[in-house]
């Protein structure tokens, strides 16, 4: 394609010349008017034949001049410029400079697209990602030699970015082929960011090594991003789809730029470009920058659904050591698979529970027949902890410390706590009976109900989820000074949130350590 570019009396002009034959002059009927009293009204014509385009005089009175000589004719070169009378015009060969991407366009396609085109050899997908290239490519000269040695690394590339285990990584090498495969003296990859509705640039890289400062034309990425179009231009400050200005405060000369199109999902535009002056870059590099887009955008996408199963099989781990199997499925459909639980304020029951004579029955056992016995005991309580939708907070030495109402909303949690004591206190009470045990193992168990902070405390280096706030003190408070061997004791706020067939007693006010007023406790009847 020939780009014609002048300035006459009615300012600067570009055009693209399409057609074969094309006339110049001062004219309103000529196909590319120049507006100057030194130009005849029929001064030149543009033909073309086969590749080859020739300036032709036309018979003008101030004739056509090249390198300061008149000519009659003259085939015309990249970066020609030629004088009609006064009015020098500048000729530039550019090249294919947008390819247009379907939503739907994959990376078969995109590969196939680079491999089809005119002079090219034709290969299979697979014989690119098995690193096969035909030797007839090998003989073909000129630019199919460079699309032959870009094929040959496709499969390496596609392997490497792939394979890549962050995407950090994935930038990096993503840019290393940019830079190794083309003339660009640097390239950028962007991301878009939901949130802000922009693109954001991640990585970028100069071919002498350095990481940041360079220009980045957010017009010309906007436009490959909303479009899905990947795009070229030879000289940005002049190209019309772009905006000038900022282009030439950056002083942004060549530009490539693709998008990061995976299936219906842009991602967002791989950008490559110089600002030291116009370099020679080709159709087949818009094609190649295309192909590593696609292939960028693939990986990318691998990636971030490795990191989510990875973050949502730690949470199910995590979880899974608090909440029953039904409930953790619920966690993760409701927090969309993230790794994090905030802190938050909730209205929940929490209890307190110490297995009571355990040191006394355990005197004279083994260690390893201690852990079995405290495991075994412990096992049982937490499927009852689960099977009333409580989480389980943590283990203290024989004992343990369970949550109704979060992290999951829980309606009549105080409900739930209290049943829950009630059957824990029924199985340790079976247990003792079927083991025969002439030392009976009970439990005490203290719950109280309010307001708390819930979610992930702890350090950078360990974390747990947990409720802390004055109703957690209350409730342990009430298990270790109030509750008896085989008694569940809950505050004033659990029991006003009862229902009548739980029924209770009250024990009056309490003094508890480290709480400053007292506190009404009832014993909930077996």
């Amino acid at each position: 394609m020939l780009t014609v570019s002048w300035h006459d009396d009615e300012g600067g002009h570009e055009a693209r010349v399409t057609n074969a034959f094309t006339r110049l002059g001062r004219s309103p009927e000529a196909d590319l008017r120049i507006a100057d009293a030194s130009v005849s009204r029929r001064h030149a014509a543009l033909s073309k034949a086969g590749e080859q385009w020739t300036l032709r005089d036309l018979g003008s009175q101030n004739g056509v001049m090249v390198d300061g000589h008149l000519v009659r004719e003259h085939a015309v070169e990249d970066g020609d410029t030629a004088s009609l009378g006064e009015v020098a015009l500048r000729f530039v060969f550019s090249v294919h400079d947008s390819i247009g991407l379907d939503k739907g366009t994959n990376q078969e396609e995109a590969i196939a697209f680079l491999q089809h085109r005119p002079g090219s050899v034709a290969m299979s997908a697979s014989d690119v990602a098995e690193g096969k290239v035909p030797q007839s490519a090998a003989q073909q000269s000129g630019a199919n030699d460079e699309v032959t040695g870009a094929l040959s690394q496709l499969a390496a590339v596609a392997r490497a970015l792939i394979a890549a285990t962050s995407l950090r990584a994935l930038f990096e090498r993503t840019l290393d082929v940019v830079l190794e495969n083309t003339p660009v003296e640097h390239a950028f990859l962007l991301l878009h960011d939901a949130s802000g509705n922009q693109l954001v640039p991640k990585a970028g890289r100069s071919r002498d090594g350095r990481s940041g400062g360079f220009p980045i034309s957010q017009s010309i990425a906007s436009h490959v991003f909303r479009r899905n179009e990947s795009v070229l231009t030879l000289d940005a400050p002049d190209d019309p789809r772009f905006d000038g200005e900022s282009i030439i405060a950056q002083n942004i000369r060549s530009v490539m730029c693709a998008p990061l199109l995976n299936h219906d999902t842009t991602l967002g535009v791989l950008f490559a470009g110089s600002t030291s002056g116009r370099i020679a870059l080709k159709e087949h590099h818009l094609h190649l920058l295309t192909v590593i887009a696609n292939l960028a955008a693939v990986a990318i996408d691998q990636i971030r659904l490795r990191e989510r199963i990875e973050e949502e099989l730690l949470l199910r781990s995590r979880l899974t050591r608090y909440h029953s199997p039904t409930l953790v499925d619920q966690l993760l459909a409701s927090s969309q698979g993230q790794g994090e639980m905030p802190p938050v304020e909730r209205e929940v029951s929490v209890l307190f529970a110490d297995i009571v004579g355990f040191s006394t029955r355990t005197e004279r056992m083994a260690p390893a027949a201690v852990s079995r016995l405290l495991n075994g005991l412990f096992s049982e309580l937490v499927e009852i902890i689960f099977s009333h939708e409580g989480t389980l907070d943590k283990f203290l030495g024989d004992g343990l410390m369970a949550i109704f109402g979060a992290p999951n909303d829980l309606p009549k949690h105080a409900c739930r706590a209290v049943e829950c004591a009630l059957a824990m206190q029924r199985r340790i009470e079976e247990l003792d009976v079927r083991e025969g045990s002439t030392e009976p193992v009970r439990l005490r168990i203290g719950i109280n109900s309010g307001t708390v902070i819930a979610g992930d405390i702890g350090s950078e280096r360990r974390v747990e989820y947990t409720v802390l706030g004055n109703a957690v003190n209350v409730a342990a408070r009430l298990e270790a000074f109030v509750a008896q061997p085989g008694e569940t004791v809950i505050g004033p706020a659990t029991q006003a949130a009862l229902d009548p067939h739980l029924s209770t007693e009250p024990l009056g006010p309490q003094t508890l350590k480290g709480i400053q007023e007292a506190v009404l406790a009832f014993r909930v009847a077996p």
